[in-house]
């Protein structure tokens, strides 16, 4: 899930730099940023218009999907046991390394 996030991530700042560069183009790979981004700032935009000729929508966008990845890996980490760690991955207390005969 947080791949998934992450590329979707990655998908809305390419398309709002294509945005930001050819405006009204025509190109196939816009059309399918477009296609895979708009779903999710169609929604956005309805509550937070454009000011001028800036959107703001693509910002509140990435805000959402970077709170969504925060909360998915708090989840994550929440269900992961506690790891410690032993001297046979980090030495002896006294700095020897594990496995060295003295």
């Amino acid at each position: 899930m947080g791949l998934v996030l992450r590329v979707y991530l990655f998908a809305m700042l390419i398309y709002w730099l294509t945005s930001m560069v050819s405006q009204g183009g025509y190109a196939a790979g816009v059309r399918l940023l477009a296609q895979v981004c708009e779903p999710i700032l169609k929604p956005v935009r309805r509550v937070i218009p454009r000011i001028g000729q800036i959107d703001f929508s693509i910002l509140w966008g990435s805000i959402a999907i970077g709170a969504l990845l925060v909360l998915l890996a708090l989840n994550i980490a929440s269900y992961m046991p506690d790891i410690t760690v032993n001297e046979a991955t980090h030495g002896a207390a006294n700095g020897t390394l594990a496995g060295a005969e003295a």
